[in-house]
């Protein structure tokens, strides 16, 4: 008979149950934004208040769901790997994010979740990406 660890007895279960749902809260906290300043890269460590990003409509067959954050909601194209779901966005400014759900459990029961943000803009600014980390919770 051949057993089945239960990590990844937990992963297959963790799969077919994001593959199944439509909708996702997630929930982002600590993270770390990045900027250059005179050619040299600064990470800075946030711990900003939580911030939320619902997707609905979730469609893995059709590649598509729904974002939405503080700032709207707006269609976004899903990517599934084995890894679990990629949701990509991209902004009225050309700026692209992407949200990751993954495929497995944090310790109470949630997916764990990573966002990245591609922010940039014209001028004196520049690139500042930012990542955070979370978890998500299905809804349906």
């Amino acid at each position: 008979v051949l057993a089945i660890p239960d990590s990844v007895r937990s992963e297959v279960e963790a799969f077919k149950k994001l593959l199944e749902t439509t909708t996702l809260k997630c929930i982002f906290g600590p993270g770390q934004i990045a900027h250059w300043d005179t050619g040299t890269v600064r990470v800075k460590n946030v711990s900003s208040e939580n911030f939320t990003i619902h997707f609905d409509s979730i469609k893995p067959n059709a590649r598509t769901a729904r974002s939405i954050g503080n700032l709207g909601a707006g269609d976004v194209e899903l990517r599934v790997t084995s890894l679990g779901l990629t949701f990509i966005e991209e902004t009225l400014a050309g700026n692209l994010i992407f949200t990751t759900v993954f495929a497995s459990y944090d310790g109470n029961g949630e997916f764990m979740a990573v966002t990245s943000r591609h922010m940039g803009s014209m001028g004196r600014l520049g690139p500042f990406p930012q990542q955070y980390f979370g978890f998500c919770t299905s809804w349906g």
